[in-house]
């Protein structure tokens, strides 16, 4: 790359770093830091210790995981219902034109984009 395309990513680079890495930085050195200025680990400590700890783990991993699980179903619907299948049950060509049907795709690799194998 040439120095003056380089020069063009500074804005971006000064953005990152300031509304970036500086909170994340800062957020790292007070999680390790106790009251008396010491550096530790006793606020992870006093965290895990915490009885409700366990729960909100669980809780957690639960939200994140039925989240998942619906974004990708419902991405991946969606994405078929716009580029997927005919209304025959064909799929359709790469460029959204003539279904092909799937004996047509498993004899003729070419048949689906119009370019020969």
């Amino acid at each position: 790359m040439k120095h003056a395309s380089l020069l063009g990513l500074a804005p971006l680079a000064l953005y990152l770093g300031a509304f970036t890495l500086v909170p994340v930085v800062s957020t790292l050195v007070l999680s390790f830091r106790t009251p008396e200025g010491q550096w530790g680990l006793g606020a992870f400590r006093a965290l895990a210790a915490h009885y409700q700890f366990g729960d909100a783990v669980v809780n957690t991993l639960a939200i994140t995981g039925l989240g998942l699980v619906m974004e990708l179903s419902l991405g991946l619907a969606a994405a078929d219902a716009r580029h997927g299948r005919g209304t025959d049950g064909s799929r359709l060509d790469a460029a959204g034109g003539a279904a092909v049907s799937g004996a047509a795709m498993a004899t003729a690799p070419g048949a689906v984009s119009g370019v020969e194998a």
